[in-house]
């Protein structure tokens, strides 16, 4: 338990895409994404690490249903040098 007495959990959203390495540049190692163009064609997988402190601590237990098919994507930086 945290300080505020609800048990901690962990909240994981995954989108399975297919991917593969491409050539070496400038030493680094580069990954190429796949992203499906069809409109809700991804779906994620949810999980939730323990879901009984996620209600009562505010948690999400499942995903809404247009939150499934919701892909977000951001640069990496946190590799570069």
């Amino acid at each position: 338990m945290d300080a505020i007495g609800y048990g901690t959990w962990g909240e994981f959203t995954e989108f399975k895409f297919k991917c593969k390495t491409t050539r070496f540049a400038n030493d680094k190692v580069r990954v190429t994404y796949m992203l499906p163009m069809e409109p809700n064609s991804a779906k994620a997988i949810f999980t939730n690490t323990d879901p009984a402190s996620a209600l009562i601590g505010g948690g999400k237990i499942s995903l809404k249903e247009e939150e499934k098919y919701r892909v977000m994507l951001k640069q990496s930086n946190s590799f570069r040098q």
